[in-house]
């Protein structure tokens, strides 16, 4: 070793002056930057002592250079490595699987890393066994050192780990699939928020395996984002997965397992989402109402009805609404009819537009309850047959433009004018009639103060039968 500076490694090569060579491997390893005047030099001194120890082959070198995997530098470690396969392969292979003890993370992550320089394939199984540690650097070490290997068998482990972790970790995953001659996850795994959605919408059905890991193991926002992402996947195989996450203990992520149900069309869901509309989150209720829509099982059509009639909040009866209309069994018109009543406005509508479903039995339903006179329920009803626009309503409506309820007579010249934009020839033969009520006007002031709802008042007949609404002429041309 000199004395005036760094060791001089290609003399102590020359004379296979291992004593000097081990001391050389060590020069400067533990010195902070700052203190080492000769930093870099001494990185490359340690790279060299490695390397030439290596092609000495003595095996005294061997502890030495394990201690040597855990040197700040990088290329001293890698060096290293390779010295120590040089000395002896198997008994190196051996002896850093025997070190990845997750537990111990440093010796762990220096083991991981040398083996990754090594490419052994023995390496691979346990390496992949790393995969599910959440010590970031024991991590980052094991998936940066499958991409090493060269093994075809590494490639399922890194797709299945490849959204389960953080940014920086998907994107050494990535890497390393692609020096494994899968470069196609690239465009799908970039690192970010939208890994979840570009890896469901690519149908591919790799992505299986790393939605399913995330939606197992991962935080709350990728377990809820990778159920998401199943849906959109469309695998038969994500069933179970997701039957599974229907038990989450995050509201949110039930529910969006429930959304991914709907997408799926696979019969096992029905019953576990029938039991899910009785969740204790309104989010996952609501999401196993519109899923049950989707499947089309009659099955549903009871529990639907009560998640319709019961529960305490508007969203989760309107989604039960809408998916008994999806459904189209006429079972639940009776069921539909009496739920107009409900007090959400948005609930009604969706009751209509639901019995409008139902087919003939349906809109007959919704006209005999115009013509029951329930003034409760009947602007709704009028409203909703507008958006239907079947043409057996033209005479219900016009009659109802001369009703005792201003709001009612409203609705119906609001609805009356929706057929004269989208089928006017349903009214042709009316349409003067119909212009001439709506455009009459009212000079009730009280009643019109009493159907203002800011006011908090409910609707009580007027005096008069006049509306004052603008409504469109009849067209010249009436060859429709």
């Amino acid at each position: 070793m000199s004395l005036f500076g760094p060791p001089n490694v290609e003399k102590m090569v020359a004379k296979k002056n291992l004593k000097g060579l081990l001391k050389a491997l060590v020069y400067h390893r533990d010195r902070p930057k700052r203190e080492s005047p000769d930093y870099e030099r001494s990185r490359a001194v340690r790279r060299m002592a490695a390397q030439a120890l290596g092609a000495l082959g003595d095996a005294s070198a061997f502890g030495s250079l394990l201690e040597s995997l855990r040197d700040v530098c990088p290329k001293v470690r890698e060096a290293a490595a390779h010295a120590l396969a040089r000395i002896d392969q198997d008994r190196a292979v051996t002896s850093l699987l025997g070190r990845l003890k997750p537990e111990q993370t440093e010796a762990c992550k220096s083991a991981a890393e040398a083996l990754g320089h090594l490419g052994d394939a023995r390496a691979t199984e346990p390496l992949a066994a790393l995969l599910n540690q959440t010590q970031y650097d024991t991590l980052l070490a094991a998936i940066e050192a499958l991409g090493k290997l060269n093994d075809a068998k590494a490639v399922q482990p890194l797709i299945g780990a490849l959204i389960a972790h953080d940014y920086p970790a998907r994107k050494a995953a990535v890497s390393a699939l692609d020096r494994l001659g899968q470069p196609e996850w690239k465009e799908w795994v970039k690192g970010d928020e939208n890994d979840f959605a570009r890896l469901g919408e690519s149908g591919d059905p790799r992505a299986l395996a790393p939605l399913s890991n995330a939606l197992k193991t991962g935080s709350e926002g990728s377990r809820r984002s990778a159920a998401l992402a199943l849906g959109k996947l469309r695998d038969p195989g994500a069933t179970g997965p997701l039957l599974v996450a229907l038990g989450d203990r995050q509201g949110k992520v039930r529910a969006a397992a429930a959304q991914a149900l709907g997408q799926l069309s696979d019969p096992l869901a029905v019953e576990p989402l029938m039991t899910a509309l009785k969740d204790s989150h309104r989010d996952a209720r609501r999401a196993a109402a519109a899923a049950l829509g989707l499947l089309g099982d009659i099955r549903a059509v009871r529990p639907l009805i009560d998640a319709l009639t019961d529960d305490g909040d508007w969203m989760v009866r309107k989604s039960s609404a809408e998916a008994l209309g999806n459904l189209g069994d006429c079972r639940a018109i009776e069921a539909l009819i009496r739920a107009l009543r409900d007090s959400d406005e948005s609930v009604q509508l969706a009751i209509g537009e639901a019995l409008g479903k139902l087919g003939e039995d349906g809109i007959v339903a919704l006209l005999n309850v115009l013509g029951s006179g329930d003034p409760e329920i009947r602007p709704g009803v009028i409203e909703i047959l507008g958006k239907i626009g079947d043409a057996r309503a033209v005479e219900p409506l016009f009659e109802a433009l001369a009703d005792k309820s201003w709001s009612a007579r409203r609705a119906a010249a609001r609805a009356l004018a929706q057929f004269a934009e989208r089928q006017p020839a349903a009214i042709l033969k009316l349409w003067d009639k119909i212009a001439a009520r709506a455009r009459q006007k009212h000079n009730d002031v009280e009643a019109v103060f009493a159907n203002c709802s800011h006011y908090g008042h409910v609707d009580r007949p007027h005096k008069d039968t006049g509306i004052g609404m603008e409504f469109p002429d009849k067209p010249q041309n009436t060859d429709f």
